[in-house]
């Protein structure tokens, strides 16, 4: 019987990263020590349009700290996926290298609620 291999999070976000920067985005680690809710890594393409991405697991789960983080970040129009697959982050990273962002190419994580 063959051994099924899951990818981890750290590997998702390690190829996408890779991926990004091979088609000329910048990609940083984004760590806030005060606030852990915040996603995996930030994104910017050629045109200096930026946009968030929170790595997963096919097992991970968003923690309720995240969507209040990622609800703020979508009420102030800013885009943020969940990725938990390499094709998806891929399929993200092509949408979005050279046109203005199509938040329409995947559905937002969140709809904001009355978020201040």
């Amino acid at each position: 019987m063959r051994k099924v291999r899951v990818l981890t999070e750290r590997k998702i976000e390690s190829k996408i990263s890779k991926k990004a920067i091979d088609l000329g985005y910048l990609t940083y680690k984004f760590t806030s020590p005060s606030n852990r809710g915040v996603p995996d890594r930030v994104f910017i393409n050629k045109k200096g349009e930026i946009f968030f991405i929170e790595f997963k697991s096919l097992s991970g789960k968003v923690t309720p700290l995240q969507r209040m983080v990622f609800s703020k970040l979508i009420y102030r129009n800013t885009p943020i996926y969940l990725v938990n697959d390499i094709q998806r982050g891929v399929d993200i990273l092509n949408n979005n290298l050279n046109s203005i962002l199509d938040t329409d190419f995947y559905e937002p994580l969140y709809e904001p609620k009355n978020i201040k």
